[in-house]
Order: structure tokens, then C-alpha cells, then sequence
């Protein structure tokens, strides 16, 4: 608060400018995803998350090129969103099958979550974009990278020189990918039983897997 003199009071310190663009992109990409959500990949247009934002094109256009450029923030922001989400839930279990049982249910719970539709419009225009799918590359190929780095550090006890549990955990992860996905665009809204029933079929196989591996190192079928 500034006083008649122009002075200012303790106890409330302004904002620098890098807090104040931090939080005009943090509401253009929530605006984004918000948009996607709602109006899909060709219903989402830089001035429509304008608006939604309550921002000038002006304004935004400090902050982002164009579309492409707030749409590979706003994955950015998701990805580290399902980072933070998943891997303590799983590193604070010590028992392994308990923390894949764990991480199933924390996944299901992010591709289930209303804002993983965002992503998978983004995953489906760059697909049919070359043009986008170079500007998104490198966060397509961090979401990757950071998947393996995810699992490995969730599961050290399993990574042995085969990567047949990686293998394993990945297929687990892929699993519930493709539910998510089923879920966002195929059956919205569907009977919530189903997806409950497969999850703890899918803990069944995964787990049997994990605990033969763990016991006996990597498996030939």
C-alpha cells in the first residue's frame, strides 16, 4: 500500500515484474487447456483464450508468439503437473508390489483427471501438423524422457540389465494411457465400474510380473 507521500508500507511487497508475466502465462495456459477441454484442437484459437484469460491479443502476444508457442507452455505445465502428482506416491511405499498397486491408481487418476483431454488434442493435431509437431518436439520428447527417468527412479529394484521389467512397467503405463484416452474422446462419461474392473485386472498381471522378476531377474516367455 503507498502512503500520500509515496511511500510504502512494510509487510506487503510489490510484485516484480517476473512474478506479474508468470502469472499472466500461468493464465494463458490454464485459459488453453481450459479451451481445449471444452472446444477441442480446432475450437481453440489464440483469441478465444484471449478472452478467456480476460486478456488483449497485445498483451498475450508479449508473452507467446502464437498458439503453438502458449500450447507447448501449457503441455510443459501438465507434464510437470503429472510429475509432481506421481512420484511421491510411489517412492514413499516400500513394498513393491504395493507401490505399483499405487501407481496405478495415482495414473489412472491423471489420465482420468478432465485436463488430461487437453493433452490428448494437442497429441492428436501435432500428429496431423508436421509444422506443429516440430514446435512441440521437444516437450513430446521430455513427457518421454521423463516417463523412463520416472519408472526407473520409482522402481531401482527392478532395473536390472534386461529391461524386461522397465518393459513391464511401461506396459502398465501404456495401459492406462489408452484407457485415459478411451475415456477423454470414445466413451466420455460411460459406466465408471468398467474402468475400475480392468485397473485391478491390470494391477493382477502387472504385479504377478513384478514380484517373479524381482524374485527370479528377468523372465524368457
Amino acid at each position: 500500500m503507498r502512503m500520500a507521500d509515496g511511500t510504502e508500507l512494510l509487510g506487503r511487497p510489490r510484485k516484480t515484474q517476473e512474478e506479474r508475466s508468470q502469472r499472466t502465462r500461468a493464465r494463458l495456459a490454464d485459459a488453453a487447456i481450459e479451451c481445449l477441454v471444452e472446444r477441442g484442437y480446432r475450437g481453440t484459437t489464440f483469441v478465444e483464450v484471449c478472452r478467456r484469460a480476460g486478456l488483449t491479443r497485445g498483451a498475450a502476444h508479449h508473452h507467446y508468439r502464437d498458439l503453438p508457442a502458449l500450447l507447448h507452455d501449457a503441455m510443459r505445465r501438465l507434464n510437470q503437473g503429472l510429475l509432481r502428482r506421481a512420484r511421491p506416491a510411489m517412492l514413499e511405499i516400500e513394498a513393491t508390489e504395493k507401490r505399483v498397486e499405487a501407481g496405478i491408481d495415482v495414473l489412472w487418476e491423471v489420465f482420468s483427471d478432465r485436463d488430461f483431454k487437453a493433452v490428448v488434442e494437442i497429441w492428436v493435431a501435432q500428429s496431423h501438423d508436421p509444422e506443429l509437431r516440430d514446435r512441440l518436439r521437444s516437450e513430446m520428447d521430455d513427457y518421454a524422457n521423463h516417463l523412463a527417468q520416472g519408472l526407473a527412479q520409482s522402481f531401482p529394484e527392478l532395473m536390472h540389465a534386461d529391461s524386461e521389467a522397465l518393459l513391464m512397467l511401461q506396459f502398465a503405463f501404456l495401459t492406462l494411457l489408452g484407457m485415459g484416452f478411451a475415456n477423454a474422446t470414445i466413451y466420455p462419461g460411460d459406466d465408471a465400474t468398467e474402468p475400475g474392473r480392468m485397473r485391478a485386472m491390470l494391477k493382477k498381471v502387472v504385479q504377478r510380473e513384478v514380484a517373479l522378476i524381482k524374485e527370479h531377474g528377468p523372465l524368457s516367455h
